[in-house]
């Protein structure tokens, strides 16, 4: 989060490890993702959840913001496996542990 949005984050335990293979401008991809449970400061601006957040990864501007867990199945959220993941009405996360999923 601080590269993207100057914001820093506590990172708790993995939840996640992702393979996931896609193509990106015309191109096969593979990446490994290794997703964390993560805090933010009780003060962090980015708890607003009436507005977009806005940060940069090169030279591409990007949007945050918050969603409803039964809103995710409509959201272009990537990797795609996380609308299937948080969308379900408990949105818990999975038990330890770490769930290992190829997309």
């Amino acid at each position: 989060m601080n590269e993207e949005l100057g914001e820093s984050v506590e990172c708790g335990k993995l939840v996640y490890l992702v393979e996931n293979f896609f193509n990106h401008a015309g191109k096969p991809n593979h990446e490994t993702g290794m997703y964390f449970i993560a805090g933010l400061s009780s003060g962090s601006t980015l708890l607003d959840n009436s507005c977009s957040h806005w940060g940069v990864e090169g030279n591409h501007r990007l949007e945050f913001r918050w969603f409803r867990a039964e809103q995710l199945a409509a959201v272009d959220l990537r990797p795609s496996f996380h609308r299937q993941s948080r969308s379900k009405s408990t949105a818990r996360m999975p038990p330890n542990p770490a769930l290992h999923r190829t997309s």
